[in-house]
């Protein structure tokens, strides 16, 4: 018995740390440009991995930088990134067909590390920019 405990013990400690490395971190920084007075919304962005919802950020006006990490599997994935505006108390897509004046969405295959960042540039007088690192 006490040499099963030990091949149990010893099998835990051998698998946990190989399955705990197949996780990566996305981490999505976002920034809006040309953001007009009276119109600073509080906005986030929800997050989705293969076409699943993988999770929302915290809410903050968009003068503000702001930044959210999930936790995917390592490898490629199409990634989809939509910005949510708060606009008088209903929580909307920030898009053209929702009578903004840009899509602040970015969708992309990319390759998810241990550590993989997107920064991405809403700006309200041009277009939304990404950079993948």
């Amino acid at each position: 018995m006490k040499r099963f405990c030990f091949l149990l013990l010893l099998t835990t400690c051998i698998t946990l740390p190989s399955i705990a490395q197949k996780t990566g971190k996305l981490t999505i920084t976002w920034e809006f440009k040309g953001v007009e007075e009276g119109y600073d919304h509080k906005n986030r962005i929800v997050v989705y991995i293969d076409g699943e919802e993988e999770g929302t950020s915290s809410s903050m006006v968009q003068t503000k930088k702001n930044s959210y990490t999930v936790s995917p599997s390592l490898g490629n994935h199409d990634v989809r990134i939509v910005n949510w505006a708060l606009y008088e108390g209903t929580w909307e897509e920030h898009t053209i067909a929702n009578n903004y004046s840009v899509d602040c969405l970015w969708e992309d295959n990319i390759k998810i590390k241990k550590k993989t960042n997107v920064y991405l540039v809403f700006d309200l007088d041009d277009e939304t920019t990404a950079k993948v690192k």
